[in-house]
């Protein structure tokens, strides 16, 4: 089961001067406890969704006493800042990462990515790789990627929260199609647009993904389109542990959750007990 997600954001500024919303589980934000440890960011996908997908999850669950677990909505979504006129871009997030994990997990940090935010923990972890002291990667990929939407249609939020209503049941093998946690995500149609229309055609790191020296787990369910560019991560990843949940989806924090917690659990408590 997934924890309470707080009902109300709080608010990193970067110099930039505009605000990411974020959310945390444990450590010090429990009454009396110790600051924590080891803190694992979580990066949400989409692009045009926001990050409350990962809240209602298994996600918040893995935070302790001693593991905080941030999950942030990326500049353009949700309750962070929009920015109209702006592009984004794979820097742009990168960047705001980079800032936001200076303010709230100073040094390394464990990372999460799913789906498009498992590309952004990619570009991250081969930019910044003394920051990221583990990395979870769920259903994605090091690229190329087959663009089949066509985001110069997409013109407003309404355009894409149609769009994703209609691919919803397609991530979940199972008869819950958890439409409870579809009702309650927001959309942004600029980031989708310009993540799919200008960042997406060029993303490959094939050639680079070798680099990623860290632990590495790469949880996917085996309904999942990406099970196979997975297993291919597996092998080119130095090291790396691969859980392939049999008949879980595109979203097995959601549809398989329980045992989706005890893999990422384990993996990042062997981890630790083996880090100096």
């Amino acid at each position: 089961m997934s924890a309470r997600a707080p009902r109300e954001p709080r608010f990193v500024h970067l110099r930039s001067g505009r605000r990411l919303a974020f959310w945390s589980w444990g450590g010090a934000d429990n009454v009396g406890a110790p600051p924590p440890s080891r803190t694992l960011v979580c990066l949400h996908g989409g692009m045009g969704l926001d990050s409350y997908y990962l809240r209602a999850s298994c996600l918040p669950s893995l935070a302790d006493r001693n593991r905080r677990v941030i999950i942030f909505d990326q500049a353009g979504h949700g309750r962070s800042d929009r920015e109209p006129d702006e592009r984004y871009s794979h820097a742009r997030w990168v960047r705001d990462l980079q800032e936001l994990a200076a303010e709230l997990a100073p040094g390394s940090f464990d990372l999460f990515g799913h789906s498009y935010g498992g590309f952004l923990a990619i570009d991250f972890a081969l930019a910044h790789p003394e920051h990221v002291r583990r990395l979870i990667l769920c259903g994605t990929s090091a690229g190329p990627v087959q663009v089949n939407l066509k985001p110069r249609s997409i013109t407003a939020d309404a355009d894409l929260k149609r769009i994703f209503e209609t691919l919803w049941p397609t991530f979940f093998p199972g008869p819950n199609q958890y439409n409870d946690v579809l009702g309650q995500i927001r959309y942004s149609h600029k980031p989708f647009r310009d993540a799919f229309q200008n960042e997406l055609p060029r993303f490959d790191r094939r050639a680079r993904i070798a680099e990623l020296a860290m632990p590495v787990l790469l949880l996917c369910g085996s309904e999942d389109r990406y099970a196979a560019a997975m297993r291919l991560l597996y092998a080119q990843l130095p090291d790396a542990q691969h859980a392939e949940l049999a008949g879980s989806g595109h979203m097995p924090f959601l549809d398989d959750a329980d045992q989706a917690r005890r893999v990422m659990q384990s993996f990042l408590n062997d981890n630790e007990r083996r880090s100096p």
